[in-house]
């Protein structure tokens, strides 16, 4: 992939909402499901092999677009575009907006809700270009230009690489196709079951062991705010911090009321600082 590179200001600024976004979502439960479970179908919610978009976009009744991304140490991405909502305008003026995931789950992740339950969605409804990718390892994104996936040296990589790689890369392509500077944002257990975990490298286990607390069995609460102190000495105007008592870090994407918890809020901050 031959990509123009961000500024160093600007893609620093990426990497500390990159961060955030990559950590929040993943965490072993989801408090808020409860008996919004039984609504499903897990059959019908099944991930086939074609990709994401005909999975949970299109039908819904939504454009989407899929795009393969390559590193510059050789691994193949999977990235989806939603370029509009449901009733149609897209258009140049849409502001790009990039959705992570977290650990051991992929794209589909962010698409496991109903369509006004889905941030993704949303998103594109309110007037912005949403961009899902999925880190290496994952299901759409386990290539590489020469090693193969069952060679242990495609798994040999941990968050750096994932940030000075894959992040970048992304962001990258993303800008090149927009224009714009994108940034970070910020189902039943069925579904989750067979969509998740998704691979990722060893290494990666390594750091969420070391931490535990809250409804958070894989992270310590005083180390987030240790992080977010940081964080809130660079560009302080630009970073804003959610704390949900009862949520986990699963319940910000799949929670029954993530919508009108989280989402508004994120809908906000955006058009903030668009």
């Amino acid at each position: 992939m031959a990509a123009n590179s961000l500024s160093n200001l600007s893609f620093l600024s990426l990497y500390s909402a990159s961060l955030l976004l990559l950590l929040l979502p993943f965490q072993p439960f989801a408090a808020s499901r409860g008996p919004f479970l039984a609504k499903y179908d897990a059959d019908n919610a099944t991930l086939p092999l074609t990709g994401i978009c005909s999975a949970a976009v299109t039908i819904n009744g939504y454009k989407c677009q899929e795009f393969d991304v390559t590193t510059d140490d050789g691994y193949i991405l999977g990235l989806l575009r939603i370029p509009e909502g449901r009733a149609g305008g897209g258009g140049a003026n849409r502001p790009p907006v990039l959705l992570q995931h977290g650990l051991l789950v992929d794209g589909i992740s962010w698409l496991m809700n109903p369509p006004e339950e889905s941030l993704p969605l949303i998103l594109a409804d309110n007037g912005f270009d949403v961009w899902i990718s999925n880190l290496r390892g994952t299901q759409f994104s386990r290539r590489h230009l020469t090693i193969d996936p069952t060679n242990s040296e495609f798994w040999n990589w941990t968050w750096d690489e994932l940030v000075i790689h894959d992040l970048q890369s992304v962001i990258n392509f993303v800008f090149n196709q927009t224009g714009n500077n994108c940034c970070l944002n910020a189902s039943t257990a069925e579904a989750w079951v067979k969509n998740a975990p998704q691979a990722t490298s060893t290494k990666n286990l390594v750091h969420f062991s070391q931490g535990y607390g809250g409804q958070d069995a894989l992270s310590d609460v005083e180390d987030v705010r240790i992080l977010l102190d940081v964080l809130k000495s660079h560009d302080q105007d630009k970073i804003k911090v959610q704390y949900v008592e009862q949520y986990g870090h699963v319940d910000f994407i799949m929670g029954v009321d993530a919508k009108d918890l989280v989402y508004g809020e994120v809908l906000e901050f955006f058009r903030a600082h668009n």
